[in-house]
This record gives C-alpha cells, sequence and structure tokens, in this order.
C-alpha cells in the first residue's frame, strides 16, 4: 500500500513536462501491449481455423472409408473358414 502513495507523491512531486512525459510513455507501453494482444489472438484464430479443417477432414475420411468397406464387404470373406 505504501507504493501507491510513494507513486502518487512522486506524480505530484513531478513539473508539468515531466508529467506529460510520464503519461505519453505509458501510453505508449499500452499502445504496444494492445498490438502484441491483437497479434496473438490473431493467430491463435488461425490455429483454431486450422484445427477445425483438419477435424473436418478427417471426420469426412473416416467416413468415406466407412463407407467404402461397407460397399466392398468384409475383405477377409473367404479367406477364413467357416466355423
Amino acid at each position: 500500500m505504501r507504493v501507491g502513495i510513494e507513486t502518487g507523491e512522486r506524480l505530484f512531486a513531478m513539473n508539468e513536462d515531466q508529467r506529460k512525459k510520464s503519461q505519453i510513455k505509458i501510453i505508449n507501453r499500452l499502445a504496444g501491449a494492445l498490438a502484441h494482444n491483437k497479434r496473438v489472438l490473431r493467430q491463435k484464430h488461425q490455429q483454431n481455423r486450422h484445427i477445425m479443417q483438419t477435424s473436418i477432414m478427417l471426420f469426412l475420411y473416416i467416413m468415406a472409408m466407412t463407407v467404402m468397406v461397407m460397399a466392398v464387404g468384409d475383405p477377409l470373406d473367404g479367406l477364413l473358414p467357416r466355423a
């Protein structure tokens, strides 16, 4: 709690020019943080889109192979003796 008071005292102890420079520095750092977050969110969105596309393609592949096996029949039919 003392840190906040010291920081406040330091801000009030600054002259107008120093206070403006400090505020500009804070604003620039916040803008940089926002730009970084925007890049990270865009990358995550693209990764999620690729995961969804891959999942759909894998599902369609499995369905196609299932239909193909059902259409062709049992591949071991006739190779094994009847019980």
